[in-house]
């Protein structure tokens, strides 16, 4: 109700009735009669704006303390209708998405070359199932790099022979690095299989492959490059000094070089004629549910080989025992620690423990049809199952090998029957190999795959190209 306002013209009182039972008398004096009946008029005025009203509820209001009221209400001129309030998106609705580091996963013994490329030295390995971070990869994005082992800041792997993982995309580019030239130095060294037997030699390649063997013109690092000895040679020792080793060939031609840089064949034990080849001792019995070797107790102990066969270098020496993980051609390959390996010859050992025959399939021989000089092979592997087949090839005939599998797992390695020289390794990450063979003879060709992966299908082609004037195989 407005209120009611009375003015009394003679006492000079003045009367506000806000309701019928209420009534307010202020006296005052005349003087400020002119003043007061200003003021009370402005009251009137502003009791009669208009009001909004809340619509009424049958609800009695619940009284809703002083906190929430404050961050409850919104202005009116901002509020904006329930029906068209867009809910903030909730912070946990979507999970934030886990993003992997940049990483390549071996599957096998793996070269880290100085380079991205075949052309470069290897210059160390990475064992099976290791993972490595990614810090770079080449211009063509096909080779990457990871941290290197005390032979530089970083090393190179095909990404043909590995997984990777995580983004990639923000992974730099790095300059591949200069491929120095051989030195303008003569290469000494006797051609053909070493000799065998109780004569220790220096060899090439050595056990890491890391170079060239250089040899210098005295027993130290002071001394000058002088020769180098060439790939799969062998020179005889003929004094030793302080750990180095003064070696040269048939010719009379050689150098010296160091115990650390040489790599030894046939049998180095006697004082003088070689290093103290490492004992390998494996600790404990070795377990009844796996296939072993043994040392059957001669002396010197058995030989521990680069390869499978007496032509590579003799790295150390069989102490007790050690795991077999493949059989090839009377050669069983034993691990000699966190990613190292050696051949032991299957007439210098015993075989202890779960040992089964060997389950790959004979060699398959290769047969060309007439007038043609391809074949094309297809087969599965069933790792670690590894198929092989042989083809006969004249000496200086020109062969050329390729394989496509799935994921490019399947690999291949080539050996000579006869001689039992390695001419490709499963380490070698090409695909597509070619070579002129020395020799005619049966050469062993064997498919594999890395032994964790699945099952492989995988398509060989063989080309072997026919002599002048000859008629091929």
């Amino acid at each position: 109700m407005l209120p009611m306002v009375g003015i009394g013209p003679f006492t000079g009182y003045l009367s506000v009735m806000t309701s019928p039972s209420d009534k307010v008398r202020i006296t005052m004096k005349p003087k400020l009669y002119i003043l007061s009946l200003f003021v009370l008029l402005l009251v009137a005025l502003a009791a009669c704006a208009p009001r909004s009203r809340a619509p009424a509820s049958a609800t009695p209001a619940v009284p809703v303390p002083a906190t929430v009221i404050a961050t409850a209400v919104i202005p009116e001129e901002t509020a904006v209708p329930p029906t068209h309030t867009a809910l903030p998106p909730t912070a946990t609705a979507t999970p934030a998405p886990v993003t992997l580091q940049p990483a390549l996963i071996t599957h096998d013994h793996t070269n880290v070359r100085l380079g991205p490329g075949l052309a470069y030295g290897v210059s160390f390995v990475l064992p099976a199932n290791t993972t490595a971070p990614i810090i770079g990869k080449s211009l063509d994005s096909t080779w990457w790099a990871v941290p290197g082992n005390g032979q530089g800041s970083y090393g190179w792997v095909s990404g043909a022979v590995v997984s990777l993982q995580g983004s990639l995309n923000g992974v730099p580019f790095l300059a591949a690095p200069t491929l120095t030239p051989t030195p303008n130095l003569p290469t000494v060294g006797n051609e053909g299989l070493p000799p065998g037997g109780d004569t220790c030699v220096v060899v090439q390649p050595g056990p890491n492959d890391v170079g060239p063997t250089v040899l210098r013109q005295g027993p130290g690092h002071s001394f000058p490059v002088v020769a180098i000895l060439g790939l799969n040679r062998w020179a005889d020792i003929a004094e030793v000094q302080s750990g180095w080793y003064r070696v040269q060939d048939a010719s009379g031609l050689g150098g010296w070089i160091h115990e650390s840089e040489a790599a030894f064949a046939g049998r180095c034990s006697a004082p003088g004629s070689g290093p103290d080849l490492p004992i390998i001792e494996d600790p404990g019995s070795p377990p009844a549910n796996r296939c072993s070797v043994s040392r059957p107790g001669q002396f010197p102990p058995p030989g521990i080989h680069l390869g499978p066969g007496r032509q590579f270098a003799l790295i150390a020496r069989l102490g007790n025992w050690a795991e077999i993980l493949q059989t090839e051609m009377g050669w069983h390959q034993i691990l000699l620690g966190p990613g190292q390996v050696g051949w032991v010859s299957d007439e210098d050992v015993d075989l202890i423990g779960a040992c089964q025959v060997d389950n790959n399939p004979a060699p398959q021989r290769i047969e060309f049809a007439p007038g043609t000089i391809s074949a094309i092979v297809d087969g599965q592997l069933q790792p670690p199952q590894r198929n092989a087949y042989v083809f006969r090839s004249l000496a200086g005939q020109m062969v050329i090998l390729e394989i496509h599998s799935t994921d490019g797992r399947a690999n291949f390695m080539l050996q000579g029957v006869s001689d039992g020289q390695p001419y490709k390794r499963l380490e070698d990450e090409q695909r597509l190999w070619s070579a002129r063979l020395p020799l005619t003879q049966d050469y062993l060709l064997t498919v594999a795959a890395p032994a964790d992966a699945p099952a492989t299908e995988y398509s060989l082609e063989l080309i072997i190209e026919p002599l002048e004037g000859g008629s091929g195989t």
